[in-house]
């Protein structure tokens, strides 16, 4: 299952494999964030560079669907922007999840910190220091990037500090998490286990 948190600066994904019976993730196989920039060339359109930013995040999430031949995904879909720009990178954020080719379980910001954390008021930290315990429990083959310096965060791990950048890969495997809790995933592993049958 492939969990996104989609936006047009920082697309954090996550493959994790789930359990279908027991709705929990066994392990997290593939994570990393796509990172673009606004263009700093004065001749290019906004628009065309706002294009260009949003094919490669769409283009990037396709081939891990095609690598890992992902059948379904989950996404808390962005909402409630307070400006012009921050509803367009909205809005430009749903069109590259609807550009997939796979049914996603949409999940609300309450369903992950509850499926991850167990309560409505965790915080980017706690989610972040969920992920890591999950992937270090569950012994996945991915890393978190640290760095030298302390940063809002402050999570130790492997002799630095988790980057500030590792939140979205944290908010993607969360976002799974969710999804599988999600009467919508039961009644597709449901559907699964009745064709397989």
């Amino acid at each position: 299952m492939l969990g996104i948190d989609p936006s047009l600066q920082n697309t954090g994904y996550a493959v994790c494999e789930v359990d279908t019976v027991t709705r929990k993730i066994v392990r997290v196989l593939e994570m990393d964030t796509v990172i673009t920039e606004k263009s700093k060339v004065k001749q290019v359109r906004r628009s065309s560079d706002d294009m260009t930013r949003a094919r490669l995040h769409a283009v990037t999430i396709r081939d891990v669907i095609a690598r890992h031949q992902i059948k379904v995904g989950a996404a808390e879909i962005p909402s409630g922007g307070q400006s012009a720009s921050a509803a367009k990178a909205f809005g430009i954020a749903i069109g590259i999840l609807a550009s997939l080719t796979i049914p996603l379980i949409e999940v609300s910001p309450g369903e992950v910190k509850m499926a991850s954390v167990g309560s409505k008021t965790a915080d980017k930290e706690d989610i972040m220091r969920w992920a890591l315990a999950l992937t270090e429990a569950t012994n996945s083959p991915v890393e978190w990037k640290t760095g030298p310096r302390k940063n809002e965060f402050e999570i130790e791990h492997n002799g630095g500090y988790m980057t500030k950048g590792m939140e979205h890969q944290a908010d993607a495997i969360s976002g799974v998490a969710a999804a599988i809790q999600s009467e919508q995933f039961r009644q597709l592993a449901g559907m699964m286990h009745a064709l397989i049958s």
